[in-house]
């Protein structure tokens, strides 16, 4: 019977004393990422069981295509994660790891300089894979000083053998370390991970308990706007007969009011814009901006305990991995879809069967937030994708594609107007700080986007300061807006 983590720390402290160095961590969530950061793994131990003075630990699940015999209905299996189903450690310093295929992968964490020793014997029997410790060096790991041991790979028929080097150390386990889910052959990730055929290795870039280095982002730093940040979605295309269309949005963080320490209510402003417009249905067309709003509460307990490809089959159904971004910050996407167990645990079949049809996903992005779905329809000519282009925090700090770095002039300050006073108790101008001629429609709302006042103005009225009176609203925050047609501003009014 499996016992519960509560108990970990002490069969790890045991585990460590007796074999010196480590593999896995069974109370520590690591994360692993290849050279360039575009794909990032985890390990956690769900549970752990005993067997004689054997500790078993048993990671999270993932869910993959189904690699054996595939059926109409069981399309998917719930299976090991990229470093197996279990991790056997032995109070000697062996290390067992398994494979998909269930073969055994064994790590002498004992050995010393010098020692080889056997890891995998091929299922044909006619080939073995061993390591040799060709090193042992004292590094600085995640900011704390530890000794590790790097291994050589080689087997009899002198092949070339995916990856040819790994190593772990004595305080952080794993340092630089393969997908032994596939060993020895190359890693495919799972479902929607974008991941095929990787034949390096994985290296140590985070941990959490303490929080150190790269890691999962959490959900009250996902939400951490600030007034006046800038962002632009590429939103969507339409394709139809020759005619297209290329649309993108772009928001602006109006306001930023905290609710206690752990909740937020934020006011945007979004402009939806074409980025092109095909056969003679003439230039890109700026429609009119709107005001939307959102509040997250619970940010503080809202930590979602879904790791890079684990399958939670508990909350939700989704699977989810790490990566970059297009603005070079770490990006958790999570895919979800029709998935329904059968007799879970007892079966790993999983089906999803509109999974190639229909897929959905929320980029959870530091700094930046959730990014509405995206997906297609077969059948259906218009494909939304909100994937974020560009960034541009109010301290300057901008990211994004080229695309959208070259439209930075063109679309955050086209035109600027004023306020004065602002608050305001009664009357207050509205200045056009540079004359541009052309006609505008002057509106106001409240902070749920609901259109109070509206007037139209020309470029010379608003050169001049267009008075308006605002006795007749209630105290507050609000929102004026100027259109000229192409392109929409606004201004945060405070009514006392």
């Amino acid at each position: 019977m499996k016992k519960f983590l509560l108990l970990n720390v002490l069969i790890i402290s045991f585990c460590a004393s007796a074999q010196n160095y480590q593999t896995i961590r069974s109370n520590q969530i690591s994360y692993y990422a290849n050279p360039d950061l575009s794909y990032i793994l985890a390990t956690r131990t769900d549970s752990f069981d005993l067997q004689g003075t054997d500790s078993i630990f048993y990671s999270y699940k993932t869910i993959r295509y189904n690699d054996t015999a595939s059926t109409e209905s069981c399309q998917h299996l719930v299976s090991p994660n990229w470093y197996g189903e279990k991790v056997i450690i032995k109070n000697n310093g062996h290390t067992i790891f398994f494979n998909k295929n269930s073969d055994s992968i064994r790590i002498q964490t004992q050995a010393q300089f010098q020692d080889t020793f056997l890891v995998y014997v091929y299922p044909s029997g006619l080939d073995s894979i061993f390591a040799a410790v060709i090193d042992e060096d004292t590094l600085t790991i995640l900011g704390d000083l530890d000794s590790i041991k790097t291994l050589q790979f080689f087997n009899n028929s002198g092949s070339f053998i995916v990856p040819a080097q790994a190593s772990f150390s004595k305080n952080h386990g794993f340092y630089e370390w393969f997908a032994s889910y596939s060993f020895p052959d190359q890693y495919v990730g799972p479902q929607g991970a974008n991941f095929i055929n990787y034949t390096g290795n994985f290296n140590l870039v985070g941990h959490e308990f303490p929080r150190v280095g790269i890691t999962k982002p959490r959900i009250g730093e996902i939400y951490d706007f600030e007034e006046e940040d800038f962002l632009i979605y590429d939103y969507g295309q339409y394709d139809l007969d020759g005619y297209s269309i290329k649309t993108h949005k772009e928001r602006t963080v109006i306001s930023k009011t905290l609710f206690g320490v752990d909740s937020v209510y934020y006011t945007y402003h979004d402009t939806l814009r074409t980025i092109e417009q095909d056969n003679g249905f003439g230039p890109p067309t700026i429609y009119l901006g709107y005001n939307a709003s959102a509040v997250y509460k619970n940010l503080l307990s809202m930590n979602d305990s879904l790791l890079p490809e684990e399958f939670n089959f508990t909350t939700e159904n989704s699977w989810n991995f790490l990566g970059i971004n297009d603005c070079a910050r770490l990006q958790e996407t999570s895919f979800s879809t029709s998935i329904n167990l059968f007799n879970w645990p007892a079966s790993n079949c999983v089906v999803a069967q509109m999974l190639s049809f229909y897929t959905s996903g929320q980029p959870y992005i530091v700094g930046n937030g959730t990014i509405t779905p995206y997906g297609s329809e077969p059948g259906y000519p218009y494909f939304y994708n909100s994937a974020l282009s560009y960034y541009a925090k109010i301290n300057e700090d901008t990211c994004g594609t080229p695309q959208f770095l070259d439209l930075k002039n063109l679309t955050i300050s086209e035109f600027n107007f004023s306020l004065f006073p602002n608050p305001t108790n009664g009357d207050v101008n509205i200045v056009l700080n540079e004359k541009e001629l052309s006609n505008y429609k002057v509106m106001i709302t409240d902070l749920s986007g609901k259109i109070i006042f509206e007037t139209d103005a020309n470029s010379d009225e608003l050169a001049n300061g267009l008075l308006l009176n605002t006795s007749q609203f209630e105290s507050g925050i609000y929102f004026v807006i100027l259109f000229n047609g192409e392109t929409s501003s606004t201004v945060k009014l405070i009514k006392q």
